[in-house]
């Protein structure tokens, strides 16, 4: 015979398990959904942005002279403020650069992945400058760059752990909505 605390105890694991259970293939079916058009436009912008990125970092790293009021094409005022901040100046460049890549990957490993290919092409970008005649190699802006791509990086899991637990969060709310009202949480759910 079942005593009221054993009981009470079962209740609540069993109800924890299809808690679980209904959260789990809510969030599965939410992956599912079909992309809308939007995000394939975003994606083809992204791809824009990074082909465009990945010109100018070669543009910028294998011309004669690193002053950068030299080129042609870059606005004055980002030309002035990147000359007087001498090597920070890669920071934010491969901050930003990093942005439409990290677009594209939708799991921790993959940013991980893009951000360390990345990394190796901003150290093979300094490298490069060895062979040019007034350019020279400095470990400073290798490491500027690197540090620019993990803060790019952190940002993107930042916000997609934000996702995921705000996306958990409603979840929770619609089966504990459901619960409450005496209804199954997942009427599709295999029985255990």
């Amino acid at each position: 015979m079942m005593t009221p605390t054993h009981h009470r105890r079962h209740t609540n694991a069993s109800s924890r398990r299809v808690f679980n259970r209904a959260l789990h293939a809510r969030v599965r079916r939410r992956r599912e959904y079909a992309r809308p058009d939007s995000f394939r436009k975003m994606q083809l912008f992204a791809a824009i942005l990074a082909v465009c990125g990945i010109a100018a970092a070669l543009d910028l790293a294998l011309r004669q002279s690193g002053i950068l009021q030299l080129v042609e094409w870059l606005p004055e005022p980002i030309a002035r403020w990147a000359d007087a901040h001498g090597r920070f100046r890669n920071f934010p460049a491969f901050s930003l650069l990093a942005l439409p890549f990290l677009c594209f990957a939708r799991r921790t490993w993959t940013r991980a992945i893009i951000t360390a290919a990345l990394a190796v092409f901003a150290t093979l970008l300094e490298l490069a400058q060895y062979f040019r005649p007034q350019r020279w190699v400095e470990w400073q802006d290798i490491a500027w760059s690197c540090a620019g791509l993990a803060v790019a990086w952190l940002i993107f899991e930042g916000g997609a752990a934000l996702l995921r637990w705000r996306q958990r969060a409603q979840v929770a709310a619609h089966i504990r909505r459901r619960i409450h009202r005496g209804r199954p949480p997942a009427a599709h759910l295999p029985s255990s």
